[in-house]
Order: C-alpha cells, then sequence, then structure tokens
C-alpha cells in the first residue's frame, strides 16, 4: 500500500478547506461600524447595529460598551447583548441612547463585539456623541402654557423654527407674545417677528408635549428691558429662586408679577403664591415706569 506523505495531506485539506467541502467556520460583517448623530435632540433614542454571518458554521457572539471620553453613566445599552446568528442569517441589535439630560460636549464609546470568527474575535463599532450647544428642554402640558429660554437659538431666529418638530407633530395651536402679535400653524398666519430670548412665550397646545431648543447660554445677569405697564419675560438664572428674591433690583417699579398659571406676588401687600421661578418657564410683571431687570441671584 502506497502511504500518502505528510505533506499531501497538508496540501489536500488546506484544498478542501478553501473550497469550503470540509472545514468550515462562521464571518461576521457588522453595518454599521460608525455611529456619529450629530446632534441628539432626544433624551431617548434606538438606532439599528446588523450582524450578518455570512460563514457556513454558527456564529456565537457578545458585547460589551466601553465608554472611552466623556459621561460614563451607561447611556448606551444593546439588546440582545449576546446570541446565535445562523449561516447566511443576519440579526438586528437595538443601540439604546437614554440620558437624564442633556448637555454640550463629546462623548466617545466603543461597541465591542466579541465573536467566534476567527478572522475577526473582536469588531468594533465606534459610537460618537457631539453636543455643540447647549439644549434646553421646554415641557408643555395640553393648553396654554407660558415659556422662555435661557438660550440664543443657534442658526435660527424664526419662532416657526425653533418651536419646528411641534409644528410638525399639530401639537401647536396658537402662539401669542407679550405684545399680542401671533402665530397660527394651522393656518400659516406668524405676525411675530422672532423669537427674542429676553421674552416669554404663550403657547397653546392641542396634547401635552416636549421641545428641545439648542443654542448659547445667556448670562444670568443679562438686562431685560421693561416698558411702563405689562411686560412677558424670560427666566436666566440656573438656581430656583422665590419672587421677592429674584425681583429685587425692580422693587421699587414692579407693582404685579404672574407665572403662567395665574399666581402672583404684589410687593405692595407682601403676598406672595408664586412657586420658585425656574428656567423654560415665562412670566408677566407690571411696573410703573420703564426699566431694566436683571435677575437678582442671592
Amino acid at each position: 500500500m502506497k502511504v500518502l506523505s505528510t505533506t499531501f495531506i497538508s496540501s489536500l485539506l488546506l484544498v478542501l478547506f478553501f473550497n469550503g467541502t470540509v472545514l468550515g467556520q462562521p464571518q461576521i460583517l457588522v453595518d454599521p461600524l460608525e455611529i456619529e448623530p450629530d446632534l441628539i435632540p432626544q433624551l431617548e433614542v434606538e438606532m439599528i447595529i446588523s450582524i450578518s454571518n455570512v460563514g457556513d458554521e454558527q456564529l456565537s457572539f457578545d458585547v460589551n460598551i466601553v465608554y472611552i471620553e466623556g459621561d460614563e453613566d451607561d447611556y448606551l445599552t444593546v439588546v440582545p447583548d449576546s446570541g446565535i446568528v445562523e449561516p447566511d442569517r443576519d440579526l438586528d441589535l437595538i443601540l439604546s441612547y437614554s440620558r437624564d439630560q442633556l448637555g454640550p460636549g463629546h462623548s466617545r464609546a466603543e461597541i465591542r463585539i466579541n465573536s467566534n470568527d476567527p478572522d475577526a474575535e473582536i469588531v468594533i463599532v465606534r459610537f460618537h456623541e457631539l453636543m455643540p450647544f447647549l439644549p434646553v428642554i421646554i415641557s408643555l402640558s395640553e393648553g396654554w402654557n407660558l415659556i422662555s429660554s435661557y438660550l440664543i437659538p443657534n442658526e435660527y431666529r424664526d419662532i416657526r423654527m425653533v418651536l419646528g418638530e411641534l409644528v410638525e407633530r399639530e401639537s401647536i395651536l396658537l402662539v401669542k407674545d407679550g405684545r399680542g402679535r401671533f402665530y397660527v400653524p394651522a393656518r400659516n398666519f406668524n405676525n411675530i417677528p422672532f423669537w427674542n430670548f429676553r421674552d416669554g412665550y404663550y403657547v397653546k397646545m392641542a396634547e401635552a408635549d416636549t421641545r428641545v431648543i439648542y443654542g448659547d447660554e445667556v448670562a444670568f445677569d443679562t438686562p431685560i428691558p421693561l416698558r411702563q405697564n405689562w411686560n412677558t419675560i424670560a427666566y436666566f438664572p440656573e438656581d430656583e429662586i422665590e419672587a421677592p428674591e429674584a425681583f429685587e433690583n425692580i422693587e421699587e417699579i414692579l407693582i404685579l408679577a404672574k407665572d403662567g398659571r395665574g399666581r402672583f406676588y404684589y410687593p405692595e401687600i407682601g403676598f406672595n403664591n408664586m412657586r420658585p421661578l425656574r428656567r423654560g418657564q415665562g412670566y408677566k410683571v407690571k411696573v410703573e415706569q420703564d426699566g431694566e431687570l436683571i435677575w437678582n441671584v442671592p
């Protein structure tokens, strides 16, 4: 009997391996390998990472998330985080992004997919979050709301664009400024010249909703001009402050201050049932003469 040489057997096995007739292996493909949303205007977002097995054996995998830069508060999760993908099959992983609050800056993370593919034991999906502007989240309830922003909106000042997503979802019925000008989305009518960051705005909602506005933060001591009689104004300080302290700088000309729910501060008689003033809310003030408000921060 003729004995085959070791070299011949090794060569034969290599040929059979590359022809895929004897030996097989899983082969992983991942898409995308880079996730770079420039802005994430929501607190919760879901994205898809697709895993494909283009080999001829079962592919097993597990996922590990490593935070490289920025907050390490587990703002990313993947479901499922492990599993099996049969040959010539795909599996979509749900990458969920969730934060308690948004802020400017960079965050980077790596979604590391470990598998039994001997040629790609680790595949890295890079996540890069860029928040160049500070966001403010304004929550609106059904009916009337008195709102403001402590930001100068980036790139746009048109009130229709500032409130854009709410308009698209048909949540807004009417917007009014302190001078009686108004915006009616359903009729595409608007005579409010622009979004003034110093002003408050009345917004009537068909249903509860939220709007995220991006921009540059306004210093808390930015002056707000006041006209004699009523003014609708924005609130800038980061801290929540009781009305008597917040309005201290105009106490000599202040007649009355009100919030969007009708609660008020009446300094002449020392009465106040307003809750502490806070960002995102607008306020009405009545003054006996022209003046200038600078929010007082104790």
